[in-house]
């Protein structure tokens, strides 16, 4: 299940396509915005409801500093701008 990942959002539909039939998953999605994403994981802290949400590049720092995310470095890593990463993959 994700959060603020609908499918008629940034081409969310094909992607969800293609992991269904790639992977055998199902998908679910619960349209809100990045706002209110932040706020059900911080009250599902213990016991979520969702595997990912997309939210707004502004609301990153908030996020991090919550301790709401996990590190995770792509591949392409080393091609993502310094100023569009975390040094820690945040």
């Amino acid at each position: 299940m994700s959060l603020g990942m609908p499918d008629d959002w940034a081409n969310w539909g094909e992607i969800w396509k293609a992991v269904t039939e790639q992977y055998g998953v199902t998908h679910t999605d619960t349209d809100m915005s990045s706002g209110e994403a932040i706020e059900k994981i911080i009250a599902e802290r213990n016991n979520p409801s969702a595997d990912i949400t997309e939210i707004g590049i502004e609301f990153a720092p908030f996020v991090v500093k919550k301790g709401l995310s996990l590190p995770y470095r792509t591949t392409n890593w080393d091609k993502i701008p310094a100023w569009a990463r975390d040094k820690d993959g945040q």
